[in-house]
């Protein structure tokens, strides 16, 4: 049977796969090892109109936002070049299926307001947070005092009443 004959013969469940699958009559004929000839590719794109199909649309190239690389996706929906981007991508900042603006971390809150440093003595290589009102929930700024951890710790025991004087005005001048 001829080249030709095949094409006509093809079924519409075959054109369907082929057009689902193949972004031109020419890659098509070109994957089956036939010549790109122009009867062959009048042949198929008719057979297209007539089921009303589109062949399957040409996915430009994106670069990936983690590491600037133009790659070309797999799918409409890949956003990244690579599983190690991608687990870059999702898994940290706006991005996180989870991630909420008001409750970043409270640490790197604390520290984009105030110098890391404890407010009682200066400390500066070694700095703990604490949450005023002790609600951990409690992400506002107002609310988070810089503290090395040994006055941390005065906050957390009997000796709070020897630094609360001192972080209360610290609160208050804010």
């Amino acid at each position: 049977m001829s080249v030709y004959k095949q094409l006509q013969c093809l079924s519409d469940e075959d054109m369907v796969e082929i057009c689902d699958n193949y972004t031109s009559a020419s890659e098509y004929l070109r994957s089956i090892n036939m010549s790109e000839n122009g009867r062959y590719t009048t042949l198929l794109n008719s057979k297209r109109r007539e089921l009303n199909l589109e062949w399957k649309p040409v996915i430009p190239n994106i670069t990936c936002p983690v590491c600037n690389i133009s790659f070309k996706p797999k799918s409409k929906n890949q956003v990244t070049c690579s599983r190690s981007c991608s687990n870059t991508y999702f898994r940290s900042g706006v991005n996180h299926h989870a991630y909420d603006p008001d409750k970043q971390n409270y640490r790197t809150l604390c520290f984009a307001h105030y110098p890391k440093e404890c407010i009682i003595c200066g400390e500066d290589k070694i700095v703990a947070v604490h949450h005023y009102d002790e609600n951990h929930e409690n992400n506002d700024i107002k609310n988070l005092v810089p503290l090395c951890p040994t006055h941390h710790q005065y906050m957390h025991s009997r000796y709070k009443y020897l630094i609360e004087d001192q972080v209360k005005r610290w609160i208050e001048l804010l």
